[in-house]
């Protein structure tokens, strides 16, 4: 009996100690509420670009300032596909919604995707020419560098940057793709430059290699693997990836988004630890109403929250022709609990893009009445914690579905192996009594 209860002590050491013995990475089902009868409240703040060239306009990119101002670059979101010119828009709006500046051009030729932030200054990429297009602005909007880059003696015909970031406040990383011309299958890069523009190096990639940026680490997708890269060449880990998936995040938190349904408001979410290349959540997400019927989806958008959580954005219709519903925020911890889906944006709005600047929400998108339009909101309107400013409001957690999390699952285990020695152990000392 001894023997007996030392084994089963020595397992339940093993089970708390090592819970990823027992934990599980399969995915969970969650079913998200929506009332699509709320309202949407007034934005704390709201801005336009009243310009009728602007009025087919989708944004491309975003960011926030450190002072609440908004940075939004647009284009008509069939540049290139028209035998002629399209606007093009770098626009910026103060934390009230008033525009500051905005630069326009009317091209074929130039296009603006990505923005990021760093000190004063406003990177942003896209391609010009043909090539890839890369330059810096101050946060007043005055010009400050640019450089084009045609790959020097390597032809990669059109080049165009899609996301950049700044590693380390030293290096500027742009990813984007190429149409190759050649018989290399590789049509994806990410490229090194310094702080003024001057190219460092790059690597080419099969897939897009989606670069999420931390204080001094890259994340990134390189073919079959997840990676964070101190720099361009050295990898600090990697975990293999058996399917590509997009990612998103910083050092607070990795996620993967995977939209499994060509209409219906259903996501694949995995959560990954930005410090060790573990899931710490793999769920199927359903945006439902209160009968479980599943919405449409008309377009979806996210970021990560200061506490590393994801707030997602998703336009939920009743019809596959026309967005009726609205557009409803719902935050997705990594423990598994989720908040109803909160109405945020009525369904005038389209092309929606957000990001969560401390206890703030922003959006940009388009309108037919007014064009480009953003939108500023408190998280304390939603009863959403978020983290990273004064919100000390509760998150709802009522859902339809909770993904079961590690350290429960742990519990429930060493709970069990306690029961089953009480229970031994009571049988034993019967049999040896008879």
């Amino acid at each position: 009996m001894q023997h007996t209860l030392t084994i089963s002590l020595a397992l339940l050491l093993l089970i708390l100690v090592s819970p990823s013995l027992v934990s599980s990475n399969s995915e969970v089902d969650i079913e998200v509420y929506i009332d699509d009868s709320t309202v949407a409240p007034e934005p704390l703040a709201f801005g336009h670009l009243n310009d009728p060239n602007t009025r087919t306009l989708y944004p491309f990119g975003m960011a926030v300032s450190d002072d609440g101002s908004f940075f939004v670059s647009a284009a008509d979101p069939y540049w290139r596909s028209y035998r002629g010119s399209t606007a093009v828009v770098l626009a910026s709006w103060n934390g009230n919604g008033l525009l500051l500046w905005a630069h326009h051009a009317w091209t074929d030729d130039w296009v603006i995707n990505g923005l990021a932030i760093v000190d004063d200054n406003l990177l942003v990429t896209g391609a010009k020419s043909g090539d890839l297009f890369l330059g810096a602005y101050g946060l007043d909007g005055s010009a400050i560098w640019n450089i084009t880059w045609d790959w020097g003696s390597v032809d990669y015909g059109f080049t165009e940057g899609l996301r950049v970031g700044v590693l380390g406040g030293e290096t500027i990383m742009v990813s984007g793709w190429s149409n190759d011309y050649s018989d290399d299958s590789f049509y994806y890069f990410l490229a090194e430059f310094n702080m003024t523009g001057y190219p460092l190096g790059h690597e080419m990639f099969e897939l897009f290699p989606s670069p999420c940026f931390g204080a001094d680490t890259v994340y990134l997708i390189a073919n079959d693997s997840m990676q964070a890269r101190s720099d361009l060449n050295t990898i600090l880990w990697k975990r293999t990836m058996y399917e590509y998936r997009p990612i998103r995040g910083s050092d607070q938190g990795l996620y993967s988004v995977y939209h499994n349904s060509l209409f219906h408001a259903t996501m694949d979410i995995v959560a990954y630890n930005a410090s060790i290349p573990a899931v710490d959540l793999n769920a199927s997400v359903t945006w439902a109403n209160s009968e479980h019927v599943t919405y449409n989806q008309s377009g979806y958008s996210y970021d990560i929250t200061p506490d590393g959580d994801l707030l997602f954005l998703i336009g939920a219709d009743n019809d596959q022709d026309a967005l009726e519903v609205g557009w409803y925020a719902t935050l997705i911890h990594r423990n598994g609990s989720v908040s109803n889906g909160i109405k945020i944006l009525n369904g005038t709005w389209y092309s929606v893009r957000t990001r969560v600047a401390g206890d703030r929400i922003y959006t940009a998108g388009s309108t037919q009445e007014y064009g480009i339009v953003m939108a500023r909101f408190s998280t304390n309107q939603f009863s959403l914690d978020i983290g990273g400013g004064p919100n000390t409001t509760s998150t709802s957690t009522t859902t339809q579905g909770i993904a079961v999390t590690e350290p429960m699952l742990v519990m429930s285990v060493a709970a069990g192996v306690i029961v089953f020695d009480v229970a031994l152990i009571i049988f034993l000392k019967k049999r040896v009594a008879s």
